[in-house]
């Protein structure tokens, strides 16, 4: 499992809190079957875009590493 961190705001932080006291949840648990239920219905359609633009790159003479990069110089942080 791979660890996050989110912000919420108070009215979220609330809501999470009592749902995980009512359903006997971590709030963690809450939010993961949350996005799962969220992305569950979209997972074919995801699909379907990573394979339309999968090996995209293959032909550019650039690493996609240098080209980020190189959009990113001017960026200010």
């Amino acid at each position: 499992m791979k660890r996050t961190q989110i912000y919420l705001d108070k009215e979220v932080s609330i809501l999470l809190t009592r749902e995980s006291e009512i359903l006997h949840k971590t709030v963690s648990e809450i939010i993961r079957d949350s996005i799962r239920e969220k992305f569950k219905s979209n997972s074919h359609s995801l699909r379907e875009h990573v394979n339309s633009v999968f090996g995209i790159w293959k032909n550019r003479k650039i690493a996609p590493e240098t080209y980020v990069r190189k959009l990113r110089k001017d960026r200010k942080i």
